[in-house]
């Protein structure tokens, strides 16, 4: 199936400065690693977009049109108040389901489709997110300004892009139950509310030994 981008990113959007700038330095890192891999661009709303329905089908479209999905996430990411990042979360949840279905192979089995990166509170991510790979960037963000540069986070992104170039082969040749993007719709907020309180998402859970993936 032809698929437009590499990956989506997914994070809580703030009105910090310091935070924006921790999601531009990496999105740029990334992207430059990715096109050494693959041809398919990066997604990131960078234009902050509002809610409305014109909004919620545009980014639908682009969670269905990525080979992936990176969440950076941070202890807001899952947040019963505002849903918005949870959906995009799920959305791509249903797509990972069904595409990886198509392959005879199951989410958790090194074929996913949802990669997390924590930023911060890693060691408190809900169950979700820390069944998954799972990568932390925290310790990196506490040093330098020009963190993304140091030679184990460039390891750390070529790694990343190269297990996504190899999820867009996996995917090339399938007929996936959502090739028709344009139909793809979020799950709606109430939806998501009941998945977060389900599977207990935006719960503070009690920390775990974070691994990082190597």
């Amino acid at each position: 199936m032809p698929l437009k981008y590499s990956c989506f990113i997914s994070y809580a959007r703030t009105s910090s400065d310091y935070a924006e700038r921790i999601v531009d330095q990496f999105c740029r890192a990334l992207r430059e690693e990715l096109e050494l891999w693959m041809n398919e661009p990066l997604y990131v709303d960078t234009e902050r977009l509002q809610a409305g329905d014109l909004f919620e089908e545009a980014i639908a479209h682009a969670i269905c049109e990525s080979v992936s999905m990176i969440v950076l996430f941070t202890p807001t990411y899952f947040d019963q108040d505002r849903p918005r990042f949870a959906r995009e979360y799920l959305a791509m949840e249903t797509i990972e389901r069904r595409r990886l279905g198509v392959l005879g192979l199951s989410p958790g089995t090194g074929h996913d489709l949802i990669i997390p990166i924590a930023l911060r509170g890693g060691r408190y991510a809900p169950p979700p997110i820390k069944s998954r790979r799972f990568y932390s960037f925290e310790q990196y963000l506490l040093g330098s300004g020009r963190w993304f540069q140091t030679v184990r986070v460039r390891q750390q992104l070529s790694s990343i892009a190269e297990y996504i170039a190899a999820r867009r082969d996996d995917l090339a040749n399938i007929t996936a139950p959502e090739s028709n993007c344009t139909s793809f719709r979020l799950p709606s907020a109430e939806e998501t509310r009941t998945w977060l309180a389900r599977t207990g998402a935006a719960d503070r859970v009690a920390p775990f030994p974070l691994r990082e993936v190597r």
